[in-house]
């Protein structure tokens, strides 16, 4: 389930940032409005309801007692883009309660991203580093290291220069500088789409057009649910506690911190120690068929009896679990249809629907159920 939260505004200045399935899936295009920019992004959300991530399982730590990693999490970049994280955007990545996602801005650094490494490794916890291209290019060697330890490279620029301030073509041209640099130094070679497909816009500050063009080269883009603001001058016991707070508020979700920094090095193992004391739980984001395993058991038992995760998990959100246990398979429609006020659009997304950028709602019902007086716009069939 996708799940619209509170967007609270933090600038974006300068250097500061302003569940799997293992049924098939098949999506059809019924209809699309090429008068609306928007119509690739319904695609989008609609695929990540249907859960077009692909298998997730757990990593396996050789030293019990810690926090570890708990499920790998295979993110799929559908047609129409992918463009998550509240904090910028009203979609997330399909998360349980109290699962967070791990990620790390503008290294490789030096010794503060050696300490978080270290931190990680001594927790079996993988992460996710949005890194620098000229970062990279000025200890490759360091980049190889991160990627070596099993943590996935995601692309944050060649100079983190803030998008919106440059002209398109400069902007683009940075992006893809980035990533070329990025790979070669962990391949040898580069195309024109970078081999992981994640990106980040530095300072959180994206354009229409470099939007776009992501979406068309299917590169996803990843804001945060939550952030650390550990780019301000503030000691390492403050922004734990700053980062705990947001964590209770969001109970999860995409966070952000820089492995530049020195306080946020020193935090990283303390953070990692209250993850496990409160019930958290490290979800490991990859590209889709990037090799992260096979099917958990809990996801065969479900294949068996004809449920899909996706299903499952948002009806056990909405409180509605015991009508989906044991269900036979069945046709689900995914359509399109506006809400009008907070209160209808609130019961719309606690009942497992999808808010998009233009305020519409796609969400997933049976393909025999219609509601009187609707005609909703049919977004494609899909086989649960």
């Amino acid at each position: 389930m996708i799940v619209r939260r509170p967007r609270d505004v933090e600038p974006a200045a300068g250097s500061a940032p302003a569940a799997s399935s293992s049924s098939t899936v098949r999506l059809e295009r019924r209809r699309s409005d090429s008068r609306t920019p928007t119509g690739g992004r319904f695609a989008a959300a609609v695929a990540l309801v249907l859960g077009l991530a692909g298998p997730a399982v757990a990593e396996t730590c050789p030293r019990p007692g810690t926090l570890g990693t708990s499920r790998v999490s295979e993110v799929a970049v559908p047609v129409g883009g992918l463009f998550v994280g509240t904090k910028s955007y009203r979609a997330t990545l399909p998360l349980a309660p109290k699962e967070v996602v791990l990620t790390f801005d503008d290294g490789p650094a030096g010794a503060t991203t050696d300490r978080v490494l270290a931190a990680l490794e001594a927790e079996c916890v993988k992460a996710t580093f949005f890194v620098v291209g000229q970062m990279a290019q000025a200890r490759p060697g360091q980049l190889r290291h991160i990627a070596a330890e099993g943590h996935t490279v995601g692309h944050h620029s060649m100079t983190h220069v803030i998008m919106n301030t440059v002209p398109y073509a400069r902007a683009r041209a940075d992006i893809e500088q980035g990533w070329r640099t990025v790979d070669r130094i962990l391949s040898g070679e580069a195309g024109a789409r970078p081999a992981t497909p994640f990106f980040r816009f530095p300072g959180f500050a994206p354009t229409r057009e470099l939007s776009t063009w992501l979406a068309e080269e299917r590169v996803g883009v990843f804001g945060a649910d939550f952030w650390g603001s550990d780019w301000t001058k503030i000691s390492s016991e403050a922004l734990l506690a700053q980062v705990l707070v947001r964590l209770e508020e969001k109970q999860g979700g995409i966070l952000l911190l820089h492995d530049i920094h020195a306080h946020t090095a020193t935090m990283v193992p303390r953070l990692l120690a209250e993850l496990k004391a409160r019930g958290y739980r490290v979800v490991h984001i990859v590209p889709q068929g990037s090799g992260a395993g096979g099917v958990g058991r809990r996801d065969e038992g479900l294949r068996d009896r004809g449920i899909d995760r996706p299903s499952l998990e948002r009806r056990r959100r909405s409180g509605e679990r015991r009508h989906l246990e044991g269900a036979p398979p069945r046709r689900l429609l995914a359509r399109k249809r506006r809400v009008h006020g907070e209160s209808e659009l609130a019961e719309a997304v606690e009942d497992g629907g999808v808010v998009d950028r233009d305020g519409a709602v796609v969400e997933l019902v049976s393909a025999d159920t219609q509601r009187r007086g609707e005609q909703p716009e049919c977004l494609g069939i899909a086989e649960g």
